[in-house]
């Protein structure tokens, strides 16, 4: 935990060495904390201590070679990046471009990249590790008379040097640098079984560049880690998931793979991944990264289920993953130290959170339906769903489903038995002989309504008098309640199934009848309903739910 006030303080090995200094934590969102790692502060302390007052600059310590950019970049809602604020001391500032200029490109050696986010603009500036004295040019876009005009701006690099408002200060004392190093543990192995693919049905292309993430500016920085603990595998195992879900937005999520077939021919092959349902519901386009390399792939659908929010996808890989390898989640017990691992944000891919087993078995009411689920008090946030939920010693144990936000410890996922379950069955139906379609789970139904309570009313007569008035607030056009002709506005009396009448408490009690109720497809049920003071009673027969995603044309 990362508060105000926190910066600056040290973040310490169990052993006792300081391994970071700590810089920041996000304000509303759970376990999200950063630090500065002491390989890059001890040397900048050198410098400092090493620069103070010589004979080059006669002034404060420094970062030998550190350009000072000096800028504040904003985008605008349709895309343009502008120039926001700009410091005294910066290069930028210096070299002549003023406030609210719009970016149009930066050339470097040669090399010029186009403006499109600000973050990636800096990033390409910062990447050429350019030294004090060098040049490069900005392509501008600056109102004169009235109208934009386009100009090139050549920015000399000046050497960056902090200078406090008062000139107060203390001799500093060398330091000594003594960094321990963790040594990693071995990792064990676990059999996942399941068919091949029997055939690729691509559904999935390029993802739309506006995506429903943290207004934060946050950008990774690859680094290699080889080790064989459990941990590292486990989060190579772990991509991000960005997804389409319109011409104009999209989303972000985890997941998690759980199978991997070489190729014989070549490197690479294909892997199955597993993610929760709502990260890919209603996206026209999937494609998952791999956090190490930053390589994004295009992703097909197998199956998904709403009602168990388990999706499986599976992706042509150009390299050899690491595979997550389940465990029985039955054994775990409350207390069980794990560890969840994710793309929190939609921008932090890779990111881990420790915590323990809060709870085994949770029903959770969402979107008109409930679900069982585990709860931990690992951070899970926005971005977070559909990662994984693993124990110390590397296995698997649950996926990732939801946070409370707002809420510090409060998160919840689906036990990794009745994943490994749904997987399986989503695996085997894909493009099978009796609907030759999308993976599904047999007998799974889909009612789609969303109930709630009629506010504080009751009935004041009849079977449910003295209780909750429940009316159907939300349907699923799609779903068999809405074709066999049930509506939003339609307040329940009672429904009927298996010879046996539901008891309506009020709402979340009826959800929690249903979800009991193990409907399958093939079974009748009977909705009686008070629509505009009239009793209307529906039956029909439940129909097999299989979720396909929406056409292509958006």
């Amino acid at each position: 935990a990362i508060n105000k006030g926190s910066s600056g303080g040290g973040l310490f090995t169990e052993d006792g060495y300081l391994i970071g200094m700590t810089n920041s934590g996000y304000e509303g969102r759970d376990g999200l904390g950063f630090a500065v790692p002491s390989d890059n502060f001890l040397s900048d302390i050198n410098n400092f201590i090493t620069t103070y007052q010589d004979d080059l600059y006669n002034s404060y310590g420094y970062i030998p070679n550190k350009a000072s950019i000096g800028v504040g970049l904003n985008q605008t809602l349709n895309g343009i990046v502008y120039v926001a604020s700009l410091t005294d001391v910066g290069s930028w500032k210096n070299s002549g471009v003023l406030l609210e200029d719009v970016l149009v490109s930066v050339t470097i050696n040669g090399e010029t990249q186009n403006v499109v986010t600000g973050a990636e603009t800096l990033k390409f500036i910062n990447s050429k590790n350019l030294n004090v004295g060098d040049t490069y040019v900005l392509t501008v876009q600056r109102i004169v008379d009235n109208a934009y005009q386009q100009m090139d701006i050549t920015i000399t690099v000046r050497q960056l040097i902090y200078t406090p408002p008062v000139i107060q200060t203390e001799q500093s004392q060398p330091l000594t640098e003594n960094v321990s190093t963790l040594e990693p543990v071995g990792l064990a192995t676990f059999a996942f079984d399941t068919d091949e693919l029997l055939a690729k049905k691509m559904y999935i292309g390029q993802f739309c560049t506006i995506i429903d993430r943290e207004p934060i500016v946050c950008y990774g920085l690859v680094r290699e880690d080889d080790s064989n603990s459990p941990l590292t595998q486990n989060r190579k195992s772990v991509v991000e998931i960005y997804t389409t879900t319109s011409t104009t937005s999209g989303g972000a999520g985890s997941g998690v793979i759980v199978k991997f077939m070489p190729f014989t021919d070549k490197v690479g092959g294909v892997a199955y991944i597993v993610t929760n349902h709502h990260v890919v519901e209603g996206a026209y386009y999937v494609n998952v990264k791999d956090m190490f390399s930053d390589k994004l792939y295009s992703a097909g659908l197998i199956g998904s289920n709403k009602y168990s929010d388990i999706a499986v996808l599976y992706a042509e890989l150009d390299y050899t993953p690491s595979v997550a390898t389940f465990a029985d989640s039955d054994k775990l017990q409350v207390g069980n130290e794990i560890y969840a691992i994710g793309n929190p944000l939609g921008i932090l891919g890779g990111s881990v959170s420790k915590g323990i087993v809060s709870s085994l078995n949770r029903v959770s009411i969402r979107d008109g339906y409930a679900i069982e689920l585990m709860q931990v008090d690992s951070a899970l946030n926005h971005g977070s769903s559909g990662g994984g939920i693993f124990t110390e010693e590397g296995y698997l144990v649950a996926i990732a489903n939801s946070g409370y936000d707002s809420y510090d410890g409060l998160g919840f996922a689906i036990p990794g038995n009745y994943a490994l379950k749904v997987i399986n069955e989503l695996i085997a139906t894909y493009k099978d002989d009796v609907y030759n379609s999308y993976g599904y789970v047999k007998g799974a139904v889909n009612l789609g309504i969303s109930v709630e309570n009629y506010g504080n009313y009751i009935w004041n007569s009849g079977e449910n008098q003295g209780k909750k008035v429940v009316y159907i607030s939300k349907l699923d056009t799609s779903c068999v309640c809405y074709k066999n002709g049930l509506k939003v506005g339609d307040c329940i009396y009672s429904i009927t199934y298996k010879n046996k009448n539901i008891a309506i408490e009020d709402a979340s009690n009826l959800l929690i009848e249903l979800y009991n109720a193990n409907l399958t497809a093939g079974e009748q049920i009977t909705f009686v309903v008070d629509r505009n003071n009239e009793k209307v009673t529906i039956t029909f027969t439940l129909e097999q739910y299989i979720y396909s995603p929406p056409s292509m044309n958006v």
